[in-house]
């Protein structure tokens, strides 16, 4: 279940002691002076037309296992990656002691993976997928890739397949960086549910998450602070306003379905999830990706599509409000930041040049909507493009 045990290689020490690593090196273009391209809201950094980058898409990493008894032993993960305001710990992606009291449970206690995806235990090695990385359309929108808690696992053979479900709770913290500001989110606390069925060539999953934020964005509380002490007389039912757009001590439901085939030749992979956020500040969104692989022994081409609609929230301010620009233009930023509507076409080559080696291409084309491109950095002229592509050259590999 681990990240680097799919790739089914590791470098041991002795006989208690695991040792392995992953890395990338990613070279990523793009065409467009108004959007930055990026793979992920809490990126600092995107790439415009002109620019040759290779922070985007490269990372490095290593994990260590370290067995106690048959039963207990602890997994820890480091990845060094361009991240926005890090800390020390926030390179630390694992570190959890692990239980195995039979073969059917399983319990982990301190941090994991937040299993709201499908690919959440290896998102970040590139060798162990096809694609240069997951869909941002999917994977992108949501920059809590960490659970800081606990989670019990049950595996039972049902017909013949494996089915497996799992319960977690905890907190989690990152950032979303925009062009204007950066939020560090909060949550906790947080109950992750995930069911897994596993039949031959066959994956199914289904999952559903339920979040609290316990923190307000700048912005957030800039508007929130203006408009309460403002008269009635400039913004008419200001307590009904606060009410809708407040997201601290919110509540954000996240469910989720996936399936992937797999027969060594043809590969399909699919996620679809809808984002139900209990704040008008956060536009509820609908999100989902599909792609096929074709193999050709060392050689793999692919193609894929994946899109993110979101349900903008219409609000107007009151004319007298309207006179303050600078309450108009952050009360208007604040209630649809989060607002993403684009869909992204790709097709790619994957080349396993090596034993633990593989580079890859892949090309994208991107159809930005308008107020709905909140995935990308946007360059101070501002503007609009209706298509941005990106050109993505990686070498991906495994010690």
């Amino acid at each position: 279940m681990l990240a680097v045990s799919c790739c089914g290689f590791y470098s041991q020490a002795n006989d208690n002691l695991q040792l392995s690593g992953f890395g990338t090196l990613g070279l990523t273009l793009a065409d467009s002076d108004i959007y930055g391209f990026r793979y992920d809201v809490s990126q600092p950094n995107g790439v415009y037309k002109d620019e040759i980058d290779f922070s985007v898409s490269s990372l490095i990493g290593g994990q260590a296992e370290f067995t106690i008894t048959p039963e207990f032993d602890v997994v820890t993960q480091a990845v060094i990656k361009k991240r926005f305001n890090a800390d020390i710990d926030d390179y630390i992606e694992l570190a959890f002691l692990r239980y195995n009291p039979s073969p059917d449970w399983t319990f982990r206690v301190g941090r994991m993976g937040a299993n709201m995806f499908m690919m959440t235990e290896y998102r970040d090695i590139s060798y162990a997928y096809t694609m240069t990385t997951p869909p941002p359309e999917f994977y992108g929108l949501i920059p809590h890739r960490q659970l800081d808690g606990i989670e019990a696992i049950y595996r039972q053979p049902v017909d013949r397949g494996i089915l497996q479900a799992s319960l977690s709770y905890g907190r989690s913290e990152a950032y979303i960086v925009s062009d204007s500001f950066e939020w560090n989110v909060k949550l906790s606390p947080i109950l992750l549910m995930a069911l897994d069925y596993e039949y031959d060539n066959w994956l199914f999953r289904l999952n559903a998450t339920r979040a609290k934020t316990t923190n307000t964005s700048d912005p957030g509380i800039f508007v929130e602070q203006f408009i309460s002490e403002l008269p009635e007389s400039v913004w008419p039912n200001k307590d009904k306003t606060l009410n809708r757009i407040k997201s601290k001590d919110k509540y954000a439901n996240y469910y989720g379905l996936g399936f992937k085939y797999d027969n060594f030749i043809w590969q399909v992979q699919s996620e679809i999830a809808y984002i139900d956020y209990k704040t008008e500040s956060l536009p509820d969104s609908l999100n989902g990706y599909l792609n096929v692989t074709k193999r050709f022994d060392e050689h793999a081409v692919f193609a894929g599509i994946s899109s993110t609609r979101s349900h903008f929230l219409n609000f107007t301010v009151p004319p007298l409000a309207k006179q303050i620009p600078e309450l108009e233009e952050n009360f208007l930023s604040y209630v649809n930041f989060y607002g993403t509507n684009q869909t992204t076409l790709s097709a790619g080559w994957r080349w396993d040049y090596a034993e633990n080696w593989a580079f890859k291409l892949q090309l994208n084309r991107t159809q930005p909507q308008r107020g709905g491109d909140r995935i990308y950095l946007k360059s101070v002229d501002g503007g609009h493009e209706n298509a941005v592509h990106s050109l993505i050259l990686s070498v991906s590999f495994i010690f």
